[in-house]
């Protein structure tokens, strides 16, 4: 039986590269919400900490956000990381239990 998935990543910019960053996740927003299996897909920044952004997703199985990795948007913003990112991704998919 599919399960639907909850997916949470969270990315640390570089210093410096915060806005880029948050115009990277802007821009994978539009074609993520449209997927097939997308059931939702946002975006957050941590008012505390600006170089820190989340990514909360809700996918209809493992197959859709299997193929949403291997879209061309997910590919772009991924080629970007290492000029982006401070450290890699942290992206980790949870089953509802209750």
């Amino acid at each position: 039986m599919n399960m639907p998935v909850r997916v949470i990543a969270q990315a640390w910019a570089r210093p410096g590269r915060e806005a880029e960053l948050k115009e990277a996740l802007v821009a994978v927003a539009e074609p993520s919400r449209a997927e097939p299996g997308c059931l939702m897909w946002e975006a957050y920044d941590d008012p505390q900490e600006p170089r820190r952004f989340v990514t909360v997703e809700l996918w209809a199985d493992q197959a859709a956000f299997a193929a949403h990795m291997a879209t061309p948007h997910v590919r772009a913003i991924v080629a970007r990381a290492e000029v982006l990112l401070a450290v890699p991704p942290e992206i980790r998919s949870f089953r509802r239990i209750g």
